[in-house]
């Protein structure tokens, strides 16, 4: 066994007593759950916040529910935070402050989240649990070595005037050293990639990188679209990006067309890529299948910077609650009444909210999840998408996960040739309805075309946009052809004004009225 492969079978075990406790108290969520709101209590029950809602006095949900509101808006919390950037310590959790992770603002402005080495510890029992979980099932994964996605950051990781750290600067973060350490020796970087890089030269480090890594075996990444930029990178600088590797190397890579190659055939090792698989991500998981070949897929669950909510497990069809990791709360779409963890429904859409080891108290996220089904006691869950992300011209009330489902159902064959699609709202002269927006060779349109009333038939499945349609109230759905560059163009744009790190872009299909940048609705008007 080479060393990089004990390294990894050393680090997807460390997870083992983690993944035997998930297993084993999986018949008893509630249970579990109640311990955990208790110890959270107690730990900050001194804290500004814990004396505010008399955390002293909360023994179970029902006290937690009455005594301490949801936070809806994260403006409720910024005197609270703005303390805690001015050095002051038990304001809403015990124990140190490590730093304040930077959100990227996908949704909304950028937000300091408190983190510390409780959260740590969540992050790292939940990801232990989906490692040794992975390592059981698919243990090639772990034979060679892996790459951890370094998107490079929007801001460099600072000091405040306080002395407080804000951002952390890479996945292995959110793990205590001693695993963080592990997962460095195993990476296929042999050399971390400066923060001073984006765009092209980003991705030739990156890629210079990995191609001298024949042993490439695990890839995890967040967005689709982070590994479609790398595979198009890839393909486009192919013979550059040789030149810089070892002969032998070059040999070996030389005899492959770089427009026809899989991952599979550039790296013979590689087992698995996990990646967001659900909401819109869905839409890329042909297209990424298609150039790795044949490599295995993992959809990832869901985590967020403030939060991890579900691992998948390889003997699962939908990610499972990590329930033994952090406090959950279930807000139901159809009426707004709360469940906990054991207690929701096959078929039921919800809103999380959490309670985390790093001060955040009943936090609604906005991030909506369907119960489909149950291990044990368990919840399986699938992310549909943020809440609010749905267009309303005549109270049509269409998601982008209605979008996603019926662009897959009906296009998923051809999306491979796609650069851009999604469906835009308009309004113009008293009457309303959608475009289809598709980058594609022009030799494809008539295909689009064809299949256009079967994609609104699809949509029809949600009955307010068939009333709408029936009504006379939305026109039916156009097609329009943009001219080959639009999408990098509105890249661009968005990484100039509005930048989100290129790993963690999750894919638009939805526009709302209004909602794309001013320069982009010029251009499809010319």
């Amino acid at each position: 066994m080479k060393k990089w492969e004990l390294i990894q079978n050393l680090f997807a075990c460390s997870g083992y007593f983690s993944w035997r406790r998930f297993m084993n108290q999986a018949t008893h969520v509630d249970v579990v759950q109640r311990n955990l709101l208790c110890q959270l209590m107690q730990a900050n029950a001194q804290t500004d916040y814990g004396k505010r809602y008399g955390f002293s006095r909360i023994k179970d949900f029902e006290s937690y529910q009455n005594q301490v509101p949801l936070l809806e808006d994260w403006q409720e919390l910024e005197p609270y935070i703005q303390a805690m950037e001015m050095g002051k310590e038990q304001v809403l959790h015990s124990g140190k402050l490590l730093a304040f992770e930077e959100t990227s603002g996908t949704s909304g402005p950028s937000k300091l989240i408190p983190y510390t080495k409780a959260l740590r510890n969540q992050f790292q029992q939940a990801i232990g649990i989906w490692m040794f979980d992975l390592w059981k099932r698919h243990r090639r994964a772990f034979a060679g070595k892996s790459f951890w996605s370094v998107s490079p950051a929007l801001r460099k990781s600072r000091t405040n005037e306080a002395g407080i750290q804000i951002g952390l600067t890479e996945d292995s973060d959110y793990f205590n050293p001693v695993i963080a350490r592990l997962i460095r020796a195993t990476q296929a970087l042999s050399q971390p990639i400066s923060n001073e890089l984006h765009g092209t030269a980003y991705y030739r480090e990156v890629l210079v990188q990995l191609l001298a890594c024949k042993e490439l075996s695990f890839i995890s990444c967040w967005s689709p679209s982070y590994f479609l930029m790398l595979d198009e990178h890839l393909r486009i600088h192919w013979d550059e990006l040789l030149e810089g590797q070892a002969k032998s190397r070059y040999e070996e890579l030389a005899q492959l067309n770089p427009m026809q190659f899989t991952w599979k055939q550039v790296w013979p090792g590689l087992e698995l890529l996990s990646c967001w698989t659900s909401a819109q991500s869905a839409l890329f998981v042909s297209v990424v299948q298609g150039k790795l070949g044949d490599v295995r897929i993992q959809g990832k669950g869901l985590l967020a910077t403030e939060f991890v909510c579900s691992i998948p497990m390889a003997s699962h069809a939908h990610p499972l609650l990590t329930y033994t990791s952090m406090v959950y709360e279930f807000r139901r779409e159809q009426d707004g009444k709360i469940y906990l963890a054991h207690e929701l429904k096959v078929g039921d859409m919800y809103e999380l909210i959490i309670s985390n080891a790093a001060g955040l108290y009943r936090y609604a996220t906005k991030d909506l999840v369907l119960c489909k089904g149950h291990y044990k006691q368990i919840p399986a869950l699938e992310f549909l998408g943020r809440k609010g992300e749905q267009s309303d011209l005549v109270g049509e009330k269409l998601t982008g996960f209605q979008v996603s489902q019926a662009l897959q159902q009906v296009y998923s064959n051809l999306l491979q040739q796609v650069n851009f699609i999604a469906l835009k709202a308009w309004s113009e002269e008293g009457k309303n309805g959608y475009h289809l927006l598709l980058e594609t060779p022009e030799s494809l349109f008539s295909s689009f075309q064809e299949r256009l009333s079967c994609f609104e038939d699809e949509l029809k499945r949600n009955p307010y946009y068939a009333q709408a349609l029936q009504l006379e109230q939305l026109q039916p759905i156009r097609l329009k052809l943009l001219p080959l560059g639009t999408a990098k163009r509105l890249k661009a744009w968005q990484d100039m004004h509005q930048p989100i790190p290129d790993g963690q872009q999750k894919p638009r299909i939805l526009y709302r009225l209004n909602q794309l940048p001013q320069p982009f609705e010029t251009w499809l008007n010319t």
